[in-house]
């Protein structure tokens, strides 16, 4: 276990039970470390990523990981905290399941992706290649160059 990695979790160690207010507040539950402090492999540069388990009929989604995300990061005086609901990171299956089952999605002609930036960079990369890759397919969807190609 790295020093830096050592030295975030003392950090959310000492703030735990502020933190824990913070969830109750959001209505968020199940906090699980992931990415580099979860691994003992953080660095200088490296931030806290945290996923929750939000109940979506708790409320807005989108508005209660921002208010819970923006509150995070003003407890623990960083910007490099990441905290993510896991019902917005669903899986491929699951996406196309839910993409087939609405009307609107099924007959549109254009689709724009919105993925929550809270996530980080690599598991936002990752995202977009596994929707191109799994759930585009399946919808019968190819990119608009791809269609037009002989």
């Amino acid at each position: 276990m790295t020093p830096e990695t050592l030295a975030l979790c003392e950090l959310l160690a000492a703030r735990r039970d502020e933190f824990e207010v913070l969830l109750d507040r959001y209505r968020a539950t199940n906090p699980m470390l992931f990415g580099s402090v979860a691994r003992g492999t953080a660095s200088a540069g490296s931030g806290i990523d945290i996923l929750v388990e939000t109940d979506p009929a708790e409320g807005n989604l989108l508005m209660r990981g921002s208010g819970l995300l923006e509150q995070a990061r003003a407890l623990l005086g960083r910007d490099d905290i990441d905290v993510s609901p896991a019902q917005l990171l669903d899986e491929p299956d699951r996406l196309v399941e839910q993409l087939r089952a609405d009307a609107a999605v099924m007959s549109a002609d254009t689709l724009m992706l919105t993925i929550p930036n809270q996530v980080g960079t690599q598991y936002y990369l990752h995202v977009l290649e596994s929707f191109a890759k799994y759930v585009a397919p399946e919808l019968g969807w190819e990119p608009a160059d791809a269609a037009s190609t002989p």
